[in-house]
């Protein structure tokens, strides 16, 4: 099947289907989601939003948090993007905002920890280097 790349809001790139067909949001009932795929295959709801052009479905589903109970869980018949690849993609998965750049922070006994915040929400994202 024929693809094309497309540069979401955030800078970041998915692949879409050339001939794509719209779905509807179990959340939300938005009629105008597209199924990406990320570059690590997983698969992420898109729009075109005529104001910010191509969006992650993530950062406007005022329901995209039921979608992200557990990092591990998906949803039956629908792969899930995990809290974990949004953020390595520098997307909040609080409210979809693009995150600003990771900060290296020294920690007591030689350790180190990646320091990730969101300036649109203020969420804090951690993980040891």
């Amino acid at each position: 099947m024929p693809t094309k790349i497309i540069k979401l809001d955030t800078g970041i790139e998915v692949e879409i289907p050339a001939n794509f067909e719209y779905s509807k949001c179990k959340g939300c009932d938005a009629d105008d989601v597209i199924w990406a795929k990320t570059k690590s295959g997983k698969n992420m709801p898109v729009r075109y939003d005529n104001l910010k052009g191509w969006i992650s479905h993530f950062s406007d589903c005022p329901k995209a948090k039921e979608f992200r109970k557990d990092k591990n869980e998906k949803i039956e018949g629908v792969g899930f993007v995990s809290n974990e690849e949004l953020i390595d993609s520098g997307i909040c998965p609080d409210c979809g905002a693009i995150l600003s750049t990771p900060i290296k922070e020294e920690r007591e006994g030689g350790n180190s920890e990646i320091v990730t915040e969101c300036s649109n929400c203020g969420a804090t994202f951690t993980g040891g280097v």
